[in-house]
């Protein structure tokens, strides 16, 4: 076998590092995982233990101009069902406390831009662009505990602001937690 298919950890190797270095085959990741080691992909929470009945949670995401954002995933978890979930676009809030959103990169001192808070002032929920159901225990055939729902992939727009709305529509407190992933880009 020819030497240049050693695995080296020369620097003058730069080519051959872009394959595995047992197979020499192509390394290939997902966008996730890229996302993940360029620094740019968040997760966040926000846990409401008491829900009241009739009442909503809001999580308001806020996107920059410039910024192409991504939620990958936004996923709603409660104790029992009986929520509806709604995603609202163009809408007006104020206040509401910070979000934490982490880098998943543990190594990257890169900030997500968009803005994310709990429990803001909502003015207007905006145009419903989104809408799930988290069943009641027992309803069809659903047992009702741990019970969640996830939103697939959105590309939000730049300069909008956006709501989660997590509506509980039963007689009895509920346990909610809203998890969000997103990642994204800024354009000059």
């Amino acid at each position: 076998m020819p030497n240049d298919l050693v695995w080296r950890e020369s620097v003058s190797d730069e080519e051959l590092k872009k394959f595995d270095k047992y197979a020499h085959a192509v390394t290939v990741i997902s966008s996730q995982h890229r996302l993940i080691h360029d620094g740019m992909f968040f997760s966040g929470w926000f846990r409401n233990a008491t829900l009241a009945s009739g009442s909503k949670l809001y999580l308001g995401i806020s996107v920059p101009a410039s910024t192409y954002s991504h939620m990958q995933v936004v996923q709603v978890t409660a104790d029992e069902g009986g929520l509806e979930v709604e995603l609202y676009e163009n809408s007006t809030y104020s206040g509401g406390s910070a979000v934490t959103m982490v880098n998943r990169n543990r190594n990257s001192s890169k900030t997500l831009s968009t803005s994310v808070v709990s429990a803001p002032t909502v003015t207007t929920e905006g145009t419903l662009i989104d809408f799930h159901i988290l069943p009641e225990q027992g309803a069809g055939g659903h047992s009702g505990v741990n019970t969640k729902e996830e939103f697939g992939e959105l590309a939000l727009s730049s300069s909008t602001d956006y709501l989660i709305a997590v509506d509980n529509t039963t007689a009895t407190t509920r346990d909610v937690t809203i998890n969000i992933a997103a990642y994204e880009l800024t354009y000059p």
